[in-house]
């Protein structure tokens, strides 16, 4: 028993870890596309950076949010980061970015019984980022 239910509790700790995504596919005759590595889907801030004539593919989202020490926590570069990844995997090979916030908050928890009180203070962290992946006719002709 005790085999099954540590991996069972292993599994749901690294599946619960990190951004989630949603994606909603755009275009409905779009071809569909082999993946590609996150590391070859370029990123762009504003549509003035798109060399290549491109077409939309999907509109992503990015979510986390996480109790963290004070120096960690959910960044933007996180959420831009599991975009990325995401619009690899439909075969997207660009990212535009229009919205990415992170912020966090301090939270102050107390407890207390008849021996005294304990007093423990962390950050809370959430963070939301909009995306557009694209694919490029690379290369630009």
């Amino acid at each position: 028993m005790r085999g099954p239910l540590s991996l069972l509790i292993c599994t749901v700790l690294l599946v619960g870890c990190g951004p989630s995504t949603e994606v909603l596919m755009l275009g409905g005759d779009a071809p569909a596309r082999s993946p590609v590595s996150a590391e070859s889907v370029a990123i762009y801030r504003d549509t003035t950076e798109i060399a290549c004539p491109y077409e939309r593919v999907a509109l992503v989202e990015a979510q986390d949010a996480e109790d963290a020490p004070f120096d960690a926590g959910v960044s933007q570069l996180k959420l831009i980061r599991a975009a990325r990844g995401r619009a690899g995997e439909i075969g997207a090979n660009g990212l535009l970015v229009e919205r990415v916030d992170a912020e966090s908050a301090f939270k102050r928890e107390v407890t207390a019984d008849s021996t005294g009180y304990e007093e423990r203070e962390t950050r809370q962290s959430w963070g939301r980022g909009l995306f557009l992946a694209i694919y490029e006719d690379r290369p630009c002709s």
